[in-house]
C-alpha cells in the first residue's frame, strides 16, 4: 500500500476547515416539506476513492473509510485484501465466490464481533451507505469507531495527529480493538488500565465517617469524594479544575 497524504487517508474535504467572510455555507432541510430554502447551495457530489470500505457501526453509521487505515485491524483482512491473494474472490459487491469456508470458521469469524458473512444484506447496511462497493458491519458505535480512526491517524502520520487516551473511554476503546483486532490500541488501553489499577488500593475499606473526618481536618489539607462506591483522593488534582477549586466542595 503506498503511503498517501493525511488529507487523502482521512478523506479530508475542502469545505471542512477555518470560516472566514468569503467561506460557503451549504444547508440542507431535513424536512423539506416543512422548511423552504431560498437559493440554497448544496456541496457537488463528489467520488470515492476505488480502496474505499464502507464500514456500518451498531448504530447505523456509515464510514467510508480508505484501505490504508483499517489495515492495522487483523478481524477486518477479508475486506482490507478482497480482491487480492486468497481473498481475489471477494467481489467488490462484498460477497465472496468461494463456497467452500467450512462451519467452523465461520462461528469463528461470528464471535470476532466483525460481520463477515458471505454478503452483507441491505438491512445490515447504514442506510446513507451506497449499495456498491466492499461493505461489512462493526460491533462499535459511531463515536467509539470515530475515535478508533484518529487513534490510527496518529499511528500513520504522528507529526500531524496526536491521540490522548482519555480514562473514562478506556474500556470502550478496548473492547473495539478486541473487535477489530488492533493490537497496538489493545496494548494502549492494557497499559492505561494496568497504570490506574496500580494507584486503586483494594486492600482496605475507607467508611464514610473516615471520609467526613478527613475532609474537614484542616491540618491535612484533604478532599476525598465518594463516586460509586469508590473513594477517590483529588486533593492534588483540585487545584487543576478548569472551574476553580471551590466547584467540587460545594456540589459534592
Amino acid at each position: 500500500e503506498s503511503i498517501i497524504s493525511s488529507a487523502e487517508a482521512s478523506l479530508d474535504e475542502p469545505f471542512r476547515g477555518r470560516v472566514n467572510v468569503q467561506t460557503d455555507f451549504f444547508i440542507e432541510a431535513s424536512n423539506p416539506d416543512a422548511v423552504h430554502i431560498t437559493d440554497g447551495k448544496r456541496i457537488p457530489e463528489g467520488t470515492l476513492p476505488a480502496d474505499v470500505i464502507h464500514v456500518t457501526t451498531s448504530d447505523d453509521e456509515w464510514f467510508p473509510v480508505r484501505r490504508i487505515l483499517l489495515a492495522p485491524c487483523l478481524h477486518l483482512t477479508k475486506y482490507v485484501q478482497a480482491g487480492r491473494g486468497k481473498y481475489k474472490n471477494q467481489n467488490q459487491g462484498g460477497q465472496d465466490q468461494d463456497m467452500g469456508q467450512d462451519i467452523s470458521q465461520d462461528q469463528e469469524q461470528e464471535q470476532s464481533g466483525v460481520n463477515k458473512s458471505k454478503s452483507l444484506p441491505s438491512s445490515e447496511k447504514s442506510p446513507d451507505a451506497p449499495s456498491t462497493g466492499i461493505h461489512c458491519r462493526v460491533d462499535i458505535d459511531c463515536c467509539t469507531f470515530d475515535r478508533v480512526l484518529l487513534f490510527v491517524m496518529s499511528q500513520l502520520y504522528p507529526h500531524e495527529y496526536k491521540f490522548a487516551l482519555d480514562l473514562s473511554e478506556t474500556n470502550s476503546l478496548s473492547h473495539a480493538a478486541e473487535q477489530l483486532g488492533l493490537l497496538s490500541l489493545q496494548d494502549l488501553c492494557q497499559s492505561q488500565l494496568s497504570s490506574f489499577a496500580s494507584r486503586v488500593r483494594k486492600d482496605k475499606y475507607i467508611r464514610f465517617n473516615e471520609v467526613k473526618a478527613r475532609n474537614d481536618n484542616p491540618m491535612t489539607n484533604e478532599l476525598l469524594i465518594i463516586v460509586d462506591g469508590m473513594v477517590l483522593d483529588i486533593s492534588r488534582w483540585i487545584d487543576e479544575h478548569p472551574g476553580g477549586p471551590s466547584i467540587i466542595p460545594s456540589q459534592a
